[in-house]
């Protein structure tokens, strides 16, 4: 038997030969064209995605031998869960008028042929990975071999999204952690490919595959919202339909769709080289906490500092739940408080493996209120002064913060809220000398004097 991409059309016979007209009605990349010839036994099933008109038929060429049904059938039949899974997370299945399918060949591994994938056996991770690309590298195909992260990335993260579905949360979890220690077992590489014609790079599988897969995790982490990071992706395969796209072209589409800037992002993950570790610590007081998150990186010459949130564990006293609380991080110690009670110790960075990373330690300490106290001081900045009419308020961070105007009898005059760069209109105030103070909400002060003209 021979199979291939799209329906079988017709077979005829001649004295000792047969010939199988295979005809694909879609547009393919060339790399997926595929034929494959064995003694096979032809094991069909179907699937039944939402949404579909009609039952997708799956159609396995396997080895016509006693056994091997019996061995894989369960493996096969899963193709079943994982074209249903895809279909709901990705889009319709791009080429539901034909088929999916399997040809076995003795291959390592697996290659996404369109339509009829060529695999050298078949467990949960490859078949779902070589399905995967039936998006993300036939239906989208890179645009060229430097962002083959379009192909490989999104199909390797598509593993990952199969356990988290199919299987278990513990299983998905355990499985990006091993991404990011075989990740971080060298310091340096790019996901993008900087050398198109360098075939180890472009099938790289530490970088293009397990850091190209994670650092979807991430980017999903960052979006915050599953609906809309998952409706991103549908609405991105859908405009670049049966065509193709670069890293860039994603980057682009996902802000366009998100309202969000990526540029960070992918200037430290994509393009940029390396990982960070972080070490926290952390100062409980009777109104919250305060916590502290240092971080280094492995390869500093090219990306020195990545500035995606960070997750911590918060461990409470009593019968209080422990709590996750995100850290936006904008510089390589970022010291911030939570107004959280009853807080006991921080047990854990990066619960959720939610971002390549290494841990350096977590520890308490005694004096982070009163370090932050003096950077806020050394780093509070109001301008002009002395000044007539309008007063500009710069501080470290961007959060809301209570600013009042103290008159020399200790009286305030004037009040209001303001975030970093604020001006406030101060012309209604009489010509003498007053005390500005700006309160945050952990309640320490910076206060500066200014003459009123």
């Amino acid at each position: 038997m021979a199979g291939s991409n799209g329906l079988l059309d017709s077979v005829t016979t001649t004295p000792g030969y047969k010939t199988f007209h295979w005809m694909h009605r879609y547009p393919i990349a060339y790399y997926l064209i595929s034929v494959a010839v064995s003694n096979y036994y032809d094991y069909t099933i179907y699937a039944n995605p939402a949404g579909a008109a009609q039952p997708l038929m799956i159609q396995n060429f396997i080895y016509n031998n006693t056994t091997y049904l019996t061995q894989y059938q369960d493996d096969i039949d899963e193709t079943v869960d994982f074209i249903e899974l895809f279909a709901d997370l990705y889009g319709p299945y791009p080429f539901q008028n034909e088929k999916y399918g399997h040809c076995l060949a003795p291959l390592s591994g697996g290659m996404e042929h369109q339509t009829m994938t060529t695999q050298g056996f078949f467990n949960n991770t490859l078949t779902s990975h070589e399905l995967a690309h039936q998006w993300w590298g036939d239906y989208v195909t890179c645009a060229s071999w430097a962002d083959i992260w379009i192909n490989e990335g999104f199909a390797s993260y598509s593993e990952n999204l199969m356990l988290q579905n199919l299987y278990s949360i513990n299983d998905a979890k355990q499985e990006m952690s091993s991404i990011h220690t075989n990740v971080m077992s060298n310091p340096g590489g790019s996901v993008w490919v900087a050398d198109s014609l360098d075939e180890d790079a472009i099938f790289d599988s530490r970088l293009v595959y397990n850091k190209g897969g994670a650092i979807i995790h991430t980017l999903r982490y960052i979006i915050n919202n599953d609906q809309l990071f998952f409706d991103l992706l549908k609405d991105f395969l859908a405009t670049y339909a049966y065509s193709t796209a670069t890293g860039l072209d994603f980057k682009n589409h996902a802000e366009n769709f998100t309202g969000m800037d990526f540029s960070d992002f992918f200037n430290q993950w994509y393009y940029g080289e390396g990982y960070p570790t972080y070490s926290v610590q952390y100062q409980p007081e009777t109104t919250g906490v305060w916590v502290k998150v240092n971080q280094t990186v492995s390869k500093s010459s090219v990306t020195p500092l990545f500035t995606n949130p960070i997750d911590v564990t918060v461990n409470r006293t009593g019968t209080l739940s422990d709590t996750i609380v995100r850290i936006a991080i904008n510089s390589n110690a970022t010291t911030v408080f939570l107004p959280i009670e009853n807080v006991q110790s921080i047990t854990a960075i990066d619960p959720n493996n939610y971002v390549i990373n290494k841990i350096g330690g977590i520890t308490q300490v005694n004096d982070l209120g009163v370090e932050q106290a003096q950077m806020e001081n050394e780093n509070t900045i109001l301008y002009p002064n002395p000044t007539e009419n309008q007063l500009t308020v710069v501080f470290p961070g961007e959060k809301t913060r209570e600013l009042s105007i103290i008159d020399h009898r200790g009286q305030t005059v004037f009040s209001t809220t303001v975030t970093s760069n604020t001006t406030v209109d101060v012309s209604h105030l009489a010509a003498g000398q007053y005390l500005v103070e700006i309160k945050g909400k952990n309640k320490n002060s910076v206060i500066r004097k200014v003459i009123k003209r």
